[in-house]
């Protein structure tokens, strides 16, 4: 019984080792509810071993899915079951030259995208870098409301040569800069405002004179015209 076991242990560490392999992606297929691959086996310099078609695990495939697949000259581990060149799964992708890692550190997580973007954040520093390359655009749609909370290091937003944009036609938009102040820089330009304003515990000055307390020149009794305003 002993020897029985002991072969059976052999027979199975012989069956994993022939079916752990690595190599390069040589084609994918993405037009299927299942994304499938073949794989170049990297076993030496001369291998031309190519498998049938396979499949990739996967992080999440279930009410949570995740969409990322592999791509035509990726390096991979894959299995191929019981050691069969034609039915196996990539377990995961692996840096080579061509593709080296993108970070020198652990203290970084990243992901860098073929077009230029990054998205990073580096623990250590506790900053979260999402860089996109020219033209890229971000949409964010949250219906139940966006809450950005920066209390201590502020709020800058550079829009030099797009311009902001702020939709509220039926929620109004609120400002609240009871200790800081609002400021607006439109030297080149104009601050267009269509309806009431409303100055509440407060005064409008324009150019140092006040709207409250402005006085005014050349003030004549009958129907005269006073002068322009003074301070």
């Amino acid at each position: 019984m002993p020897h029985h076991s002991s072969y059976h242990l052999t027979e199975s560490e012989r069956r994993i080792r022939n079916g752990l392999r690595i190599g390069i992606v040589q084609e994918a297929d993405y037009s299927g509810k299942i994304p499938r691959y073949r794989v170049q086996e990297l076993a030496d310099e001369q291998s031309t071993l190519t498998t049938g078609w396979v499949h990739a695990l996967n992080v999440r495939a279930g009410g949570d899915r995740e969409a990322d697949f592999y791509e035509i000259g990726e390096q991979v581990g894959f299995m191929m079951i019981a050691g069969s060149d034609t039915y196996g799964y990539i377990i995961g992708s692996m840096p080579q030259d061509k593709y080296p890692s993108p970070e020198d550190t652990a203290e970084r997580h990243a992901r860098h995208y073929k077009d230029g973007a990054i998205i990073r954040y580096d623990r250590e520093k506790h900053h979260y870098e999402i860089n996109l390359p020219p033209d890229a655009t971000v949409d964010i749609i949250a219906t139940g409301g966006v809450f950005i909370d920066a209390e201590k290091g502020g709020l800058e937003v550079d829009a030099k040569t797009g311009g902001v944009s702020v939709d509220a036609t039926n929620g109004g938009v609120e400002i609240d800069a009871k200790s800081g102040g609002v400021s607006i820089d439109a030297s080149s330009g104009k601050v267009n405002v269509k309806g009431d304003v409303i100055v509440q515990n407060g005064d409008v000055i324009a150019d140092g004179i006040s709207l409250k307390k402005h006085i005014h020149s050349g003030v004549y009794s009958g129907p005269s015209v006073t002068g322009k305003p003074v301070g």
